[in-house]
């Protein structure tokens, strides 16, 4: 199961300028595992250097956010847990050194809600 939050806490994470971010489509790849909440204390987030030159993949863990039954329902509107990798080493590994001011929770949480947002607005829409 694929956990978009995840997903987008990470490039949150990684503060990218606009041109590392086009830079990043093509050069990093995260992906977003969903896993049971007792698990998520035992999953370690991962960085694999790619073997092309500034090029990454970055693996992230996350609880179930959504009911099994119900399509994009969070579960609880202030709470969805996850584990991300620092920005420092993924930066590193792409390439981009420009230093960066280091993001915190709050800044992922703001992000989190706006994604959610745009998610359940495509949903509405789709469903019309």
């Amino acid at each position: 199961m694929f956990s978009f939050f995840s997903v987008t806490g990470q490039k949150i994470l990684l503060d990218l300028t606009e041109a590392e971010a086009e830079e990043a489509e093509t050069t990093l790849t995260v992906t977003g595992e969903v896993v049971e909440k007792e698990d998520l204390g035992k999953a370690k987030p991962s960085l694999e250097e790619s073997e092309d030159d500034c090029a990454a993949a970055v693996s992230t863990y996350g609880d179930l956010q959504r009911k099994p039954d119900s399509y994009f329902t969070l579960r609880s509107a202030s709470v969805v847990k996850a584990k991300l990798k620092l920005a420092d080493p993924v930066n590193e590994a792409l390439c981009f050194f420009t230093p960066k001011e280091r993001k915190q929770c709050a800044d992922i949480n703001q992000g989190a809600r706006q994604t959610s947002f745009i998610k359940k607005k495509t949903l509405i829409i789709t469903q019309l």
